[in-house]
């Protein structure tokens, strides 16, 4: 069963409320009912075949998103001045009448230079972060449910990162959130990639 997906630049009816800065959020029992939430269609998209090309999406430097943990489902990209990056998640599990955790896979892969100084954020002991030996990619493996989980690691400023993220074994790039132009994915209603590429507005 595919969960539901964020789906509203700044409040998403009873799933989630996702913002570039604070805001409220305003609790709708009809959320199941809609077809589409600014653009987003409530069924998920197929997983990305591997011929299509990544989509490369400028993320707005030092600026960050807000999202209730276990309200709704999302995969969550941040970048900071000088090579910082900061890719989270959150799960439905309060939404989801079986109280079910997801379970994150999510990867990175650098096109240039390397990724350093790797780690978790707030993850479990059963979840983990990986890198590999030659320094190109990383990556992390959660099981996550009320709770805020992420990974944390460096580039070289500027550098272009691959995103790639499953939720329970689905490829659905409409998890992807990020802030372009001061807006969450840039007021974009299309279809973003899964992989999907990224850089900062600014090294």
């Amino acid at each position: 069963m595919f969960r539901k997906s964020l789906a509203t630049a700044f409040c998403v009816p009873v799933l989630a409320c996702l913002a570039i800065a604070s805001t409220g959020c305003d609790d709708d029992d009809d959320w199941r009912h809609g077809d589409a939430y600014g653009g987003w269609v409530n069924s998920p998209p197929p997983p990305s075949s591997g011929t299509t090309t990544p989509i490369l999406a400028e993320v707005d430097t030092d600026q960050t998103l807000n999202a209730n943990p276990g309200e709704g489902v999302g995969i969550y990209t941040e970048y900071s001045t000088g090579g910082h990056w900061y890719i989270w998640w959150t799960c439905d599990t309060n939404r989801d009448k079986a109280h079910r955790p997801c379970v994150f896979d999510v990867d990175v892969h650098v096109e240039s230079g390397k990724i350093a100084n790797v780690r978790g954020d707030r993850l479990l002991s059963s979840d983990s972060v990986t890198a590999s030996s030659n320094g190109t990619d990383a990556g992390a493996h959660t099981v996550t449910t009320t709770a805020v989980a992420g990974i944390v690691f460096d580039t070289d400023p500027g550098a272009v990162i691959q995103l790639t993220g499953y939720v329970d074994n689905n490829a659905d790039s409409s998890y992807f959130f990020f802030v372009q132009n001061g807006q969450v994915n840039g007021g974009f209603t299309g279809r973003l990639t899964n992989p999907l590429r990224l850089q900062g507005s600014r090294p």
